[in-house]
């Protein structure tokens, strides 16, 4: 597959806990979650594209297609326009889905790559219309039939529902480096393997934001038939790969079902505590996955020390009397906890 596709970056910090495996998430699902990376705006236009591989297709697919899919999008990357001008077009993600089939010819060394892509559109936060999926006509924007997006604790949810891609082939030709119509015949045979792919592509060129978006429900139709990207544990324990995500036509990485907590990209159970000196409290903390890191920040750290057990739990120690406050941080998204020694 080359389309414009996916960075991937992780946030840095003076303090940075790695949480185990064991920690407790408040709300379980299982999908995939990719690292992404966008720089600030300034015109220069940014790509996440991710590739769940579907498998082998017995015939060319020349069918209606279809697909639908859940995206949790961090709050902070779906900015908010503040600004006074009517005019102003605050949409901040573009997204454009698309099935691709890699044709491979066995013998020839000959594989090609072609997509059918559906009509882009924008996950927009108004102040006046909430968030809102959109596309942009000459004679201004309209909601777009097969998306929705709601907000759900630290997320953005897209929900995208039977989003029609055309029945008309592209491909990536290297020597224009453009997309273009893929006119020639396209090869058939039993010597030819159709292999099948879906794609979501998330662009922009207005946001500077670096964490991780999460997919499930994942799914394609051709006619009649529907189907369904596996997110279940691989049963090879070596090879867990279900897709991969690129950038800039580079591949960056593979793409592994976790779980990931699909209402929260970091959260303690209390946001208020009260300890007494030389006691320790302890929260329950959940996190987008196990894996994720957690940057500690306390304000006054002759008050308490805070740290992270092998349970996962936030551990939380009285040094002396006063307030203080505790600042936790994942993808930028942080949360507050007022600590009182006493």
């Amino acid at each position: 597959m080359q389309m414009k596709k996916l960075a991937a970056g992780l946030l840095c910090a003076t303090l940075a806990i790695m949480m185990p495996a064991g920690s407790l998430l408040a709300a379980e699902n299982r999908g995939a979650v990719i690292p992404v990376s966008y720089e600030d705006g300034v015109g220069k236009w940014n790509n996440t594209g991710v590739c769940f591989w579907a498998g082998e297709s017995p015939a060319l697919p020349v069918e209606s297609a279809t697909i639908s899919a859940d995206v949790y999008l961090p709050n902070e990357a779906v900015q908010v326009h503040t600004g006074e001008d009517e005019d102003f077009n605050p949409h901040s993600l573009n997204f454009r889905l698309g099935l691709s089939v890699a044709v491979d010819v066995k013998g020839e060394d000959k594989k090609i790559d072609l997509q059918r892509v559906g009509e882009s559109f924008a996950v927009e936060r108004d102040p006046r219309e909430g968030v809102v999926c959109s596309v942009f006509k000459e004679e201004g924007p309209e909601l777009f039939p097969y998306a929705t997006a709601e907000s759900r604790g630290d997320y953005v949810v897209v929900h995208i529902k039977n989003y029609p891609v055309n029945d008309e082939f592209i491909w990536w030709n290297e020597e224009t480096q453009e997309e273009e119509p893929y006119t020639d015949e396209i090869p058939s045979g039993e010597n030819v393997h159709y292999w099948m792919n879906t794609n979501i592509n998330i662009g922009t060129d207005l946001v500077d934001f670096e964490g991780r978006f999460a997919y499930n429900n994942v799914s394609y139709t051709l006619g009649n038939s529907v189907n369904i990207i596996d997110f279940s544990e691989r049963p090879d324990p070596e090879d867990q790969n279900i897709g991969d995500y690129w950038d800039d036509h580079n591949n960056q990485g593979f793409i592994q079902p976790v779980i990931f907590d699909d209402e929260y990209v970091i959260n303690a159970s209390s946001n208020n505590v009260k300890v007494k000196p030389g006691k320790t409290k302890k929260l329950t903390l959940s996190r987008m996955t196990p894996d994720s890191v957690v940057l500690i920040d306390v304000q006054k750290k002759k008050v308490a020390k805070v740290s992270v057990n092998e349970n996962g739990e936030l551990v939380i120690k009285g040094k002396k009397k006063g307030t203080t406050k505790v600042f936790l941080t994942v993808d930028r998204t942080t949360k507050e906890i007022l600590v009182k020694v006493k």
